[in-house]
């Protein structure tokens, strides 16, 4: 099979996924109406789950295989050491939001499971392991062009939950900025989804029970918590290799070529 169409063919399923993001309402009106069959989150959990099931299908066309599709997604690695680093590195959105806010009454297990769990899991499978991957690993895209173009469709849904101008912006800039931060742990952790998975859920998991914030952007102190759990993940990563106590949480890894 032709090198170009294994790189591009399965960032067809990508495409599906992001234009039923985007279409409106009345375009898809269908599959809202299944969505609301399905309860809570249900047309969003539709459209992640079968673009997921698209993408794998289309890799595993790809690249001959089930399996050579699922290590091209970085999702056989092995999960313990990434899924720990999640854990240690988010500490100060954990610690901070919950001295500073409280459980809310209305969490309930299904937005838990979805929320923190199952669609940080489809996000960074479409946005991190196939889109950023294929440009990067196999188009040969520098770092920064491959990040930043599944970064700005990460950030365009997000921003449309804003109820004005600046919060679209204030919106779009924080998730844009988180989906090139997992993008740099997805390559730093040599190519071990798990550590971008850990990550993006342990944080949806803290914002989701310590705050009341109805998106992404939340206020001054949230987001202090939030930019020290994203800063103890680079100073881990950064200090692993001279101190000996950190590399079990650290790979070796590599660093993202320019």
């Amino acid at each position: 099979m032709p090198r170009l169409f294994k790189t591009y063919a399965p960032l067809a399923a990508f495409a599906v996924y992001l234009a039923l993001s985007l279409a409106p309402d009345a375009a898809v009106a269908p599959l809202h109406s299944l969505g609301r069959a399905l309860g809570a989150y249900g047309f969003t959990n539709l459209i992640d789950t079968g673009s997921l099931l698209l993408a794998v299908g289309l890799l595993a066309w790809a690249h001959g295989g089930l399996k050579p599709a699922l290590q091209e997604l970085g999702i056989l690695a092995d999960p313990v050491r990434p899924l720990l680093f999640g854990l240690v590195a988010t500490l100060p959105s954990a610690v901070g939001l919950a001295l500073t806010g409280r459980v809310s009454d209305a969490v309930t297990a299904r937005e838990i499971l979805l929320l923190c769990l199952w669609f940080p899991i489809c996000e960074e499978i479409m946005f991190r392991a196939l889109a950023f991957g294929q440009l990067y690993r196999r188009a040969g895209w520098a770092f920064w062009p491959a990040a930043l173009a599944p970064a700005v469709a990460f950030a365009l849904p997000h921003a449309l939950q804003g109820a004005s101008l600046v919060e679209m912006a204030g919106l779009a800039a924080i998730t844009g900025l988180g989906a090139v931060i997992f993008s740099y742990f997805f390559v730093r952790f040599g190519w071990n989804l798990w550590a971008a998975v850990a990550l993006h859920a342990s944080l949806n998991l803290w914002w989701t029970l310590f705050t009341a914030n109805e998106n992404a952007l939340g206020g001054w102190s949230d987001n202090l918590f939030r930019f020290g759990s994203i800063g103890l993940a680079f100073a881990l990563v950064l200090l692993a290799p001279r101190v000996r106590e950190l590399r079990w949480l650290v790979p070796a890894g590599r660093k993202p070529r320019r």
